[in-house]
């Protein structure tokens, strides 16, 4: 009989398996590049939104991209109503304790993006950038042409760079496992879904297309982006306008 390792590993992190002990000392809740170059966002959301019934009945997966560039109203929305803050309480001893628009295991948001454009808009450079929702600014980190070693990454899916731009989800694993312990693994790929539906859901609402790529070599992601063996990729989804 074959043992699959996923679902033993799956049930070492139920209750009583010790997957509730606590992981640590408590990280940081917020990720910022303080010494980038940022882009302030627009704060006004765009008008004329849709009935949700109607968005959710729309929505489908799309891979077939004009490779025009989005505005920066535009990108905003999406990064805004994806993981954005949507209000604040007190919290783990904070005061005003960021809340997101996207379901977080403990409101601890680990999910990060990284938007990495292959066609900008005026303003901004081709390149990787951080969303840094808790000042709504994106930080500039990786100039570039990045489509090639992306594809290469993602296993050849070439779709994924005719669009103008790709939303890379990461989770910074120690925020979720301060709390959770090794149960924490199980929230993050939650949250990523939750935050995923988002931005699903935000570019239908704005006549834009999308897709969840899971499909990808994890250490290629991480060096390519210089991400260090505690924040993990977990989806990344191309955005542009629908060609039908």
């Amino acid at each position: 009989m074959r043992i699959d390792r996923a679902l033993i590993f799956h049930r070492s992190t139920s209750p009583g398996s010790g997957a509730v002990d606590k992981g640590g000392l408590e990280p940081s809740f917020f990720k910022e590049y303080p010494q980038a170059p940022r882009v302030e966002l627009p704060r006004e959301t765009l008008d004329g939104a849709e009935k949700l019934s109607a968005v959710i009945t729309r929505r489908r997966s799309v891979r077939e991209f004009s490779p025009d560039p989005l505005s920066l109203n535009e990108i905003s929305d999406l990064l805004y109503f994806t993981i954005g803050v949507t209000a604040v309480t007190d919290a783990y001893g904070i005061e005003n304790f960021p809340l997101r628009a996207a379901p977080s295991a403990g409101a601890l948001a680990p999910i990060e993006l990284y938007p990495i454009f292959f066609n900008p808009p005026e303003g901004l450079k081709m390149g990787m950038y951080h969303y840094n929702a808790l000042k709504h600014v994106l930080e500039f980190l990786i100039e570039g042409d990045l489509s090639e070693p992306l594809v290469d990454a993602c296993l050849g899916q070439e779709f994924l760079a005719r669009a103008p731009m790709a939303i890379l989800f990461t989770a910074v694993y120690p925020r979720s496992r301060w709390k959770y312990g090794i149960r924490a693994y199980r929230y993050i790929h939650l949250d990523a879904g939750f935050a995923g539906e988002n931005l699903y859901l935000a570019a239908t609402s704005m006549g834009l297309g999308t897709v969840a790529i899971g499909a990808f070599d994890d250490e290629k992601l991480s060096a390519l982006f210089g991400f260090d063996e505690e924040e993990l990729p977990m989806l990344l989804m191309p955005v542009g306008k629908r060609l039908s």
